[in-house]
C-alpha cells in the first residue's frame, strides 16, 4: 500500500481540475473519472483509499458508479458531493453503500476533514482485515503442523506394532515399556481372553492384572458392553489393523480412548491374537472445546468490529452534515444550540462504537493523557441535570496531575458510581 493517501474524483475535467486545487496542500495523489468505464480501469490499476463521486454528473449513473467501486475496492471509503437540489439523490446513494455525502457549498476545511477522516477509516479496516488474515493464516499453519505431527506418529506406533510386537514381547526392554507405559496396553488370544495386561490398564480400570487373564469382555464388563468391542476385535483377528475413537462409561464417566489393536502373527504370519494400546483423550477433548469456544468468541468480537465500523460510517455521515448546517447558523441562534446538543450526542455515539471496537479488538482502547478534573465536571454536570432533587457537593483538588486512561471508560467508572448512589437516595439529599 502506498503511503500517500491516494484519492479518485469522479467529476468532470473541469470540476476536477477545481477539486483537486481546492484540496491542495496535505500531499495526496488525485485522480480523476468521468464514467463507470474509466473508474473501472482505474481501480483495476492503483488502489484507492477514498473517492469523491459528484452525484449531479451528467450523463453518469452515479449508484451504478458507487456499486462499481465497492465491487472492485474491498476497502474504499465512497464520499458523495451534492448540492441541496441532489441532496435526496446522494441519500439515496449513501443508502446503496456510499460511507458520507457532503453538501455544497463546503468549507475546504470541512471537505479536508470528511477526506480524512474516510481515509483513515479505509486503512484502519485494511490494516485490520491484514491482521486477522495474517492470523488465520498462522493457526491454520499450526493446526496442519499438530495434524501431521499427530499423523506421522500414529503410522510410527502401527509400523513398529505391525514389524516388531513379537520380538518385542520377548524382549527384557520391551517388558520395561511395557510395565512403564502411561497408555493403556493389553494383549488377547484368538478366544479374545486376555493374556497380558500393563500396569497403566490396572490403574484405569481399577483391577489388578489377577482379575484380567483368562477373562473376556463379556465376563468383565457385561454383555450389553463387551458389544462394544466385540466387532471390532474380530476384524482384527482377520488380519486387519483398526485405530477408533471410543467414549467408554468408565466409573460412571463417560470417557474418550483413542483405541489402536493390531493382529498378533505367529512366525508363519497365522493370527494368533491381537495386541491393543488405548490412549485416554478426555483431557485433548476438552482441551479441543475450549479451543472452538475461544474460536467462537473470537468470531463474536470480529463480528462485533464489523458492526462498529458500518454503525461508525453512519454516524460520520450524520456529523458531517451536522458540522455543515452549524457553519450557516449564528452561535447566538436557538436552533444552533440545539443542533450543537446533536453533535454531541453523535459524538457519545462514536466514543460508543470505539468502545465496541475496543472489545473487538481485544480490549485495547484508546489510552491518553486525562485531565480528571475535567472529567468529574463533565460526568457531574450530566447526572446533576437528571437528578435535580440531588444536591452536589464538589471538591476538585486543583493540582490534580493527569493521567493515563480511557476517558470513555473512566466516565463509565464514575457514572456507574453517581448510579449507585442516587439508587441509594431515592428521596434526595
Amino acid at each position: 500500500m502506498s503511503h500517500t493517501p491516494r484519492v479518485l474524483i469522479v467529476d468532470d475535467r473541469e470540476a476536477s481540475q477545481r477539486l483537486q486545487a481546492f484540496l491542495s496542500g496535505p500531499g495526496w495523489e488525485f485522480h480523476s473519472a468521468q464514467s463507470p468505464v474509466e473508474v473501472s480501469a482505474l481501480v483495476k490499476r492503483l488502489d484507492f483509499d477514498a473517492a469523491l463521486v459528484n452525484v449531479g454528473l451528467e450523463e453518469t449513473d452515479v449508484f451504478k458508479t458507487v456499486e462499481e467501486l465497492l465491487r472492485q475496492c474491498r476497502d474504499i471509503r465512497v464520499v458523495l458531493l451534492a448540492d441541496y437540489d441532489s441532496a435526496d439523490k446522494a441519500i439515496e446513494g449513501f443508502r446503496r453503500g456510499a460511507h458520507a455525502y457532503v453538501l455544497k457549498p463546503f468549507s475546504r476545511a470541512a471537505l479536508l476533514k470528511t477526506v480524512e477522516t474516510a481515509v483513515e477509516q479505509k486503512r484502519s479496516i485494511a490494516s485490520e482485515r491484514r491482521r486477522a488474515e495474517a492470523e488465520l493464516a498462522e493457526s491454520k499453519e499450526e493446526m496442519d503442523r499438530v495434524v501431521h505431527e499427530r499423523t506421522f506418529h500414529l503410522l510410527e506406533i502401527n509400523e513398529r506394532l505391525k514389524e516388531e510386537v513379537e520380538s518385542l514381547r520377548k524382549d527384557a526392554s520391551f517388558r520395561s515399556l511395557f510395565e512403564t507405559a502411561q497408555d493403556a496396553i493389553f494383549m488377547k488370544d484368538r478366544g479374545l481372553a486376555y493374556t497380558w495386561v500393563n500396569p497403566a490398564m490396572e490403574r484405569l480400570f481399577g483391577l489388578p492384572a489377577a482379575e484380567w487373564i483368562g477373562k473376556t469382555d463379556p465376563h468383565l464388563f457385561g454383555e450389553e458392553a463387551a458389544k462394544l468391542f466385540d466387532e471390532e476385535d474380530r476384524r482384527v483377528l482377520e488380519g486387519e489393523t483398526l485405530e477408533k475413537e471410543m467414549v467408554i462409561p468408565l466409573r460412571g464417566m463417560p470417557t474418550t480412548f483413542h483405541v489402536t489393536r493390531v493382529p498378533l502373527r505367529d512366525r508363519t504370519g497365522a493370527v494368533t491374537g491381537l495386541w491393543g494400546i488405548a490412549r485416554d483423550l478426555t483431557a485433548t477433548k476438552r482441551l479441543e472445546r475450549q479451543f472452538q469456544a475461544a474460536q467462537r468468541i473470537e468470531s463474536l468480537g470480529t463480528l462485533a468490529g464489523g458492526i462498529a465500523h458500518n454503525f461508525n460510517n453512519l454516524l460520520t455521515g450524520i456529523l458531517g452534515t451536522v458540522s455543515l448546517l452549524l457553519l450557516d447558523l449564528d452561535p447566538a441562534d436557538a436552533r444552533y444550540r440545539k443542533l450543537k446538543k446533536v453533535e454531541d450526542y453523535v459524538r457519545s455515539g462514536v466514543d460508543l462504537t470505539r468502545k465496541l471496537l475496543g472489545f473487538a479488538r481485544g480490549g485495547k482502547y484508546e489510552v491518553k493523557k486525562v485531565d480528571l478534573n475535567e472529567v468529574l465536571e463533565k460526568t457531574t454536570a450530566v447526572f446533576a441535570s437528571t437528578k435535580r432533587e440531588i444536591i452536589l457537593h464538589k471538591e476538585w483538588e486543583p493540582d490534580l496531575w493527569p493521567v493515563k486512561a480511557d476517558q470513555g471508560q473512566i466516565e463509565q467508572v464514575l457514572m456507574n458510581l453517581y448510579i449507585n448512589a442516587g439508587q441509594a437516595m431515592p428521596n434526595g439529599g
